[in-house]
């Protein structure tokens, strides 16, 4: 999942239900695309450049909940991006089974 441009993993567009913590407790948003390096989350909940927080989703094809630490990278008015900074083997195939199912 790499590509020759500026990022080091393509994306993959998805419409996926997710939840984060956040300074405030817990969020939910829609993850609008996704690669093994981060997701971009939509939603008007406000966060901060910089932040950790810990990112939930359901995977088809997974009998848990799968939760992934990232870093928020980027801010815009719809939501924002986020690299992850925890990716197990289990992450990485929730990340790649969310990916492939869409």
């Amino acid at each position: 999942m790499k590509d020759k441009g500026r990022r080091q993993h393509v994306r993959k567009a998805v419409h996926v239900p997710v939840r984060y913590k956040n300074r405030t407790g817990l969020s939910s948003g829609v993850i609008r695309d996704i690669s093994l390096g981060g997701a971009f989350i939509l939603s008007r909940r406000a966060t901060t450049l910089g932040q950790n927080l810990p990112v939930s989703f359901f995977p088809s094809h997974f009998e848990k909940t799968v939760w992934i630490t990232g870093e928020v990278v980027r801010l815009t008015p719809e939501g924002f991006g986020v690299r992850f900074t925890s990716n197990d083997e289990i992450q990485k195939a929730a990340v790649i089974s969310i990916a492939s199912a869409q």
